[in-house]
């Protein structure tokens, strides 16, 4: 009898144990299918423009809600009220989504393919950006080399949208390459350095 109740045991461990591979490979299976859907969903904007807008359905300003609801984000949308930072930063395919707390999407980053509408990314030279934008923010800092030299980066309002500047980073994270641009960032012009100091 005391077999008999072992054997039961172990079968019913088994069948127990069968049931929960099934549900973790199934789990697995979905999990992975929906991060490939993810990431397909996310990965449009690889090699695409930054309008003075934004890009493909982000545009600048809009809150976290709705740029997930575009199906090219995925931001939490209270993520201001677990945070006493200003800024929080997600990704979109390999752009980075700066969303400001009073702001919603305040600055994008696009990714190294990506180019502006006047045909600047990264790579392009300080005369390269001078002559795409030939009115830059900051002319009392000098001449566009001096610019680049001196603070970094150039900035130039997005034409179209006088709401937001371009801005060309030259030096990222301490490594300087003044001559070539590292980054393109759309970012809003009014938005209280929340995001960024740049404009």
């Amino acid at each position: 009898m005391r077999t008999v109740i072992v054997r039961v045991v172990q079968l019913a461990l088994v069948a127990l144990l069968a049931i929960s591979g099934y549900r973790l490979v199934n789990d697995s299976v979905d999990a992975q299918t929906y991060h490939k859907a993810a990431m397909v969903s996310l990965d449009v904007h690889e090699e695409t423009v930054l309008g003075p807008t934004g890009i493909g359905k982000l545009t600048l300003g809009m809150s976290a809600a709705e740029a997930t609801a575009t199906g090219e984000a995925g931001v939490e949308p209270n993520w201001s009220k677990h945070t006493t930072s200003t800024c929080f930063v997600t990704s979109s395919g390999k752009n980075s989504l700066h969303f400001a707390r009073d702001h919603g999407l305040a600055v994008i980053t696009a990714a190294p393919k990506v180019k502006t509408p006047e045909g600047i990314g990264a790579g392009a030279t300080v005369a390269e950006v001078a002559a795409a934008y030939p009115t830059l923010n900051h002319p009392e800092a000098g001449t566009p080399e001096q610019q680049a030299q001196s603070t970094g980066y150039l900035a130039a309002k997005a034409p179209g949208n006088p709401k937001a500047n371009y801005v060309f980073l030259f030096t990222v994270a301490g490594h300087a390459k003044p001559d070539k641009v590292q980054l393109v960032m759309l970012a809003l012009a009014d938005q209280e350095k929340q995001c960024n100091d740049a404009a």
